[in-house]
């Protein structure tokens, strides 16, 4: 980084003294001086790139919860998950500094459900999961003030399925998830209104893969997940 070696372009200039040759000197001092910047620039060590640990109060220990990031409101969504003995139905945000629970009605306690965040609408999405009974489909969309039910046809009821949020087509992707010993491979889309069952080959049926959305390439990846062969692990990267 420049400000590591005390550069500043501005500082970058040279004194002529009177009766000076100016085209004798300044070419050679500027190949000098920009190679010593480049030397330097090449030799400053890399921005760190570490886990940091946070040792704040906050929720509960949990798995099988989901969170997604709010970018509109620049927060990190934390909701449900397995505690000893329960599924829990708290919603959490982080901010960065502190956790802070926010007191709302909303989807029941849950696992194993999936969330994105829908940039175009300003929501997170949360489909599915274990309930106290079994699988349920609820769609339910969390804008940073209240939790709303969507009350729509929607994919069948699944856990362990993944979401991923298209912001180049503006619809959550789901895939996958499972019922009891029933795995599933189907692809669905949320537009905010309906969920659209895409008729696609594609990944085999399977729980608990991850997907992301890659933006720069305007694709969903998905790797891995446990399938229903011998074997149950997966490699696969679509």
């Amino acid at each position: 980084q420049c400000s590591s070696i005390g550069w500043s372009p501005s500082r970058t200039h040279f004194q002529h003294r009177a009766g000076h040759d100016p085209s004798q000197k300044e070419p050679t001092m500027r190949r000098f001086t920009l190679a010593a910047i480049l030397s330097a620039l090449a030799t400053a060590p890399a921005a760190a790139q570490t886990w940091t640990y946070r040792g704040v109060s906050g929720p509960s220990g949990r798995y099988w919860h989901a969170m997604a990031y709010d970018s509109s409101r620049s927060v990190t969504v934390l909701f449900g998950g397995s505690t000893p003995g329960s599924y829990n139905g708290e919603t959490w945000e982080w901010n960065g500094a502190t956790w802070n629970q926010r007191m709302v009605a909303g989807p029941g306690p849950r696992a194993d459900h999936a969330m994105a965040f829908d940039a175009a609408r300003g929501v997170t999405v949360l489909f599915g999961g274990y309930t106290d009974g079994p699988a349920d489909a609820q769609t339910w969309e969390w804008d940073g003030i209240v939790w709303s039910q969507r009350n729509v046809a929607s994919p069948s009821l699944r856990a362990e399925h993944a979401m991923a949020f298209d912001s180049a087509r503006g619809v959550t992707v789901l895939f996958g998830g499972r019922v009891g010993n029933t795995f599933n491979g189907e692809t669905w889309e949320w537009n905010g209104t309906t969920w659209s069952l895409r008729s696609q080959t594609g990944p085999s049926p399977r729980r608990n893969p991850t997907m992301a959305y890659d933006s720069a390439r305007g694709v969903t990846v998905l790797f891995g997940g446990n399938t229903a062969t011998s074997s149950g692990y997966n490699d696969e990267t679509w």
